[in-house]
């Protein structure tokens, strides 16, 4: 279960460089009875952000909520300097995360994003909380809505939860934990985008001094695109079982391949043909691609939501469903 212990949430007003504190409410005055609701919807926010433990993982589960994707990211060596207005960027995110100076190491976060040529108009809401008993912070940026937000926090908070479920979401945990293992990485980050392809926006993880990274999927097309490495080379399916003692990095096993025959998508896991989870076969011009194992789930999805369709009891007997073509 996630504890909020506090909240602070800014206006930033890119257009003329302005930011505007709606609310700071530290770790004494979250507890308050006043502040109940917003202690209650900023909890939400975090665990919406941090529903899935395996994030980062794409074997695991390669989304979290409906529709975000995750990525985890190191930090520069500049996170440990001094910047213009005299604090350091770790510090900062080290102090947050046990809820010190909420005030002025929040607004510093706000004024940093502002300062950041691609950055938007936008709301920040910086969330110092506990977890599994490990201290984080949670910033998160929702799309600023002119008219939308009013001066109670309630209000500003459930606007912004309504937002960002919706509509679009981005968010930064620091520091990074493996809640399959019990560690915390203070020395990365995992950021949250909704999308989070090839056009994922840096500014976002610049104004924190965070490293830029590639998910596998970006680093298989990249591999394949310029000819290199054991991907690319592959000319048989039956070469696709030798790749896990060929490839440098094991990551492009977790990229992402499309299968396409005659008009039938799908996307399958380097890691599963390799595995022979997954193989292609042909016959006579005709292609068959075979997924082996010992689950079978069948369910309609929207790319946001999914429903299970009844359980399957039947099946048509393999030899006489592959005869005509056999």
């Amino acid at each position: 279960m996630v504890e909020c212990n506090g909240v602070a949430i800014y206006r930033c007003i890119k257009e003329d460089d302005e930011l505007v504190s709606l609310a700071v409410l530290d770790s004494s005055e979250i507890e308050k009875d006043e502040n109940e609701t917003v202690k209650q919807v900023s909890q939400s926010l975090i665990e919406d952000l941090i529903d899935d433990s395996s994030i980062g993982s794409r074997r695991s589960t390669p989304d979290y909520g409906d529709s975000k994707s995750a990525r985890i990211h190191e930090y520069k060596d500049s996170v440990e300097a001094e910047r213009e207005n005299g604090l350091v960027t770790k510090d900062v995110l080290e102090e947050l995360r046990e809820s010190t100076n909420l005030e002025q190491n929040s607004r510093a976060l706000a004024e940093w994003y502002l300062e950041e040529t691609q950055s938007r108009s936008d709301l920040i809401l910086v969330i110092p909380y506990t977890y599994d008993r490990e201290n984080f912070v949670g910033i998160i940026k929702t799309p600023y809505l002119d008219d939308a937000y009013q001066t109670d926090p309630s209000d500003i908070l459930r606007e912004a939860q309504r937002v960002i479920q919706e509509e679009t979401h981005k968010g930064i945990i620091h520091p990074r934990y493996d809640h399959s293992v019990g560690e915390v990485y203070s020395g990365e980050a995992k950021v949250y985008q909704s999308g989070g392809g090839p056009r994922y926006a840096d500014y976002w993880i610049g104004f924190i001094n965070l490293a830029e990274t590639k998910v596998e999927d970006e680093e298989l097309v990249e591999s394949v695109a310029d000819g290199s490495g054991p991907v690319a080379a592959v000319q048989s399916s039956s070469e696709f079982s030798d790749l896990p003692d060929r490839v440098d990095d094991e990551g492009l096993l977790d990229g992402r391949l499309n299968i396409e025959i005659s008009g039938i998508s799908l996307d399958v896991d380097v890691g599963d043909l390799a595995d022979e989870r997954v193989r292609l076969a042909e016959k006579d011009g005709t292609y068959f691609v075979i997924f082996t194992g010992g689950d079978l789930d069948v369910e309609a999805s929207d790319g946001s939501t999914s429903q299970e369709l009844p359980e399957l009891s039947e099946f048509e007997d393999l030899t006489e469903a592959l005869s005509d073509y056999l």
